[in-house]
């Protein structure tokens, strides 16, 4: 009784969160629900059923940047096998799919918690819901909650290990420095981009020894001691992840495809007989993402398209300004107007009035060079989920911002206005979220022409055109010959993104589509 009680106040006094909670699992289910299976979530999906058999290698070109987490779409499956004895399907893993993608919210609603228990240790009670809700119900968040994918699991691992290392730096206690460095462990699991973050650790708290004026205690017995235990642990995590397949393996033993790789490999003969205490297949996952990237986007051989942005095309090299056009069709229009204002407000607290506090450089430090990398050093370009993993943190901040200007009444109804634009803006876009674009995209038709990528289509719309055929007889689909007609066609397929597919459709180019179906799908009215 004693317990159920203790379960009940718990309940009880966390409503709100449960609450908010529930609600988003039920729209990013019925999204789930309603869309078609996404380009990379096969790949991802058979991945992880090959981990699971024990095979981590990386055996085919485009599980370059799969990871294990993605087991947890496998839960549906597993379970049905124990209960209903071994079953074989003959749908080329089409049900798996369809019911893992429900099982991948787990991440979103782990995110939402560590959003939730930092936000109520720096924010008011009554604001500190805000961050949750700005995250729960953000449309790139509703669009990928029920990814098969690795985006979401990103941002759970970055908020997890910011919170944590945020909390060891205020208490020094041993539970969070061990919870900071499973979760880097965790994180360079996820994805390779997050094995920045073992850096970013030891970095954070140098500067925070050296704001603290202690930084004689950063190289001290019991931080060396630290540091190898916090290498130690994160090798441990990665290890286990990946089964020790390969583990030990010396340098001169692989073989690379990539440039970088081989160049390394060749180039430092001294270390080619050092074991290396990684995983071959973790190893294999950094050197195919270099090769891909190498390759170029737009090839028969590539795993990607080219990089699109503003109608400019490169199958290279990335955009400097990619993720900032991206964000800025993408991102609710109020949070955009706030975030200037947040800006210069955060600006002028820690280079003005010299309120740097340690909240400010652990959410910083690592989200700033990121966006730097990404932006700058990153050629595969190819949607702006890749920016996902920044939200949770951002919007803490977000939310500290509007806390602090609320004092103003004018303020406040301003604030209101927002937020019944921001809602009116989501709806319109109930269950096709991952199209979503702001009010600054006004030309709706158009703007698939400025972020023909995995921004606005991702495959989640394949279906669409036929449906819209369907429901409208008078429409068909185009064929590759010039004619008059009524036609509803996948927008990408007339741009050509995917350049290693014949260019069917160039002839359509020449007239502008007369609407957009489902953000995704051109609608053609054509005389002659």
């Amino acid at each position: 009784m004693m317990i159920v009680h203790f379960i009940g106040q718990k309940l009880k006094k966390n409503w709100q969160i449960i609450l908010l909670i529930l609600l988003h699992t039920l729209f990013a289910a019925l999204y789930i629900n309603q869309r078609d299976i996404c380009s990379d979530e096969p790949d991802y999906l058979e991945y992880a059923r090959k981990w699971l058999q024990g095979n981590p290698e990386r055996s085919y070109a485009l599980y370059d940047s799969k990871s294990p987490v993605v087991i947890v779409a496998w839960v549906p499956r597993i379970i049905n096998q124990v209960l209903n004895n071994p079953i074989h399907k003959n749908d080329w893993g089409k049900s798996d799919q369809e019911i893992g993608r429900y099982m991948m919210i787990l991440f979103t609603l782990l995110t939402s918690i560590y959003i939730y228990f930092w936000s109520k240790k720096i924010l008011f009670p009554k604001w500190n819901l805000l961050p949750v809700v700005l995250f729960l119900f953000d449309p790139l968040i509703l669009g990928h909650s029920g990814m098969i994918g690795t985006d979401i699991a990103c941002a759970f691992s970055f908020i997890a290990i910011l919170y944590h290392l945020w909390k060891y730096l205020n208490r020094q206690n041993w539970f969070d420095f061990f919870a900071c460095t499973f979760y880097v462990g965790f994180a360079c699991i996820v994805k390779q981009n997050m094995v920045l973050m073992a850096g970013f650790v030891p970095l954070i708290v140098f500067i925070h020894k050296l704001l603290q004026k202690e930084l004689m205690s950063f190289f001290s017995l019991n931080a060396i001691l630290k540091s190898i235990s916090f290498f130690l642990i994160v090798l441990l995590v990665i290890n286990l992840a990946f089964y020790g397949h390969g583990t030990f393996t010396s340098l001169n033993q692989y073989h690379f495809q990539s440039t970088f790789f081989k160049n390394f490999q060749s180039s430092y003969t001294t270390l080619s007989n050092i074991s290396l205490p990684f995983p071959s297949s973790f190893v294999q996952g950094f050197d195919l993402f270099s090769y891909h990237g190498q390759i170029g986007g737009g090839k028969p051989e590539s795993t990607y398209n080219p990089v699109t942005v503003l109608g400019n095309e490169s199958y290279h090299n990335g955009f400097w300004y990619y993720y900032l056009v991206n964000l800025f069709f993408k991102m609710p229009t109020a949070i955009i107007c706030l975030s200037v204002i947040g800006i210069l407000l955060l600006i002028k607290k820690i280079f003005i009035k010299k309120q740097l506090s340690i909240l400010h450089y652990c959410i910083l430090i690592p989200s700033l060079i990121y966006f730097i990398v990404l932006s700058f050093f990153n050629p595969i370009q190819i949607g702006v989920r890749h920016l996902i993993f920044l939200l949770p943190t951002f919007y803490i901040l977000f939310a500290q911002l509007i806390e602090y200007i609320t004092v103003n009444r004018n303020v406040k109804i301003i604030l209101i206005l927002l937020a019944f634009i921001q809602t009116i803006s989501l709806v319109k876009y109930f269950n096709n979220y991952i199209a979503y674009t702001n009010e600054f995209a006004y030309d709706k038709i158009s703007i698939l022409n400025w972020l023909s990528d995995g921004s606005l289509d991702y495959g989640q719309n394949n279906s669409a055109p036929k449906n819209f055929i369907k429901n409208n007889v008078e429409y068909v689909l185009p064929t590759s010959i010039e004619a008059a007609g009524k036609y509803a066609v996948w927008a990408l397929q007339v741009i050509h993104v995917n350049k290693s597919t014949p260019d069917t459709l160039a002839w359509l180019r020449k007239y502008h589509p007369v609407d957009v179906y489902k953000g995704t799908v051109w609608i053609y009215k054509i005389n002659r």
